[in-house]
């Protein structure tokens, strides 16, 4: 799974981490997390990585960043914003700003 991570083989590694997630305990899906929600986001499946988020820690920087982008996805950018500001060590930046009819968002 790190391999087909790190050369973006999202499709590949998607249909592990489904075929995978069920048959886990909560430590190994922990381990797994972030490389599903990533496979996930890569191919849009966002009801998926919504329940692969669910493992990963909210203090960290990646469930952080993940949460970030479901808040954005969900159009909730003042929730966004406030997973940004409120995590310790998050390397992220996370902008938003609104003008009538646009959202500008830069992450």
């Amino acid at each position: 799974m790190r391999c087909l991570n790190a050369m973006g083989e999202w499709t590949k590694l998607y249909e592990i981490a489904c075929e995978s997630w069920g048959l886990g305990d909560d430590n190994t899906r922990r381990k797994m997390s972030v490389m599903a929600s990533a496979s996930a986001w890569g191919l849009g499946q966002w009801e998926s990585m919504e329940e692969y988020c669910k493992s990963i820690s909210e203090n960290t920087p990646e469930g952080a960043f993940f949460q970030a982008l479901m808040d954005i996805h969900k159009g909730h950018f003042a929730g966004a914003q406030e997973v940004n500001m409120n995590t310790p060590t998050v390397h992220i930046s996370l902008y938003i700003s609104y003008e009538p009819g646009r959202v500008h968002i830069i992450i």
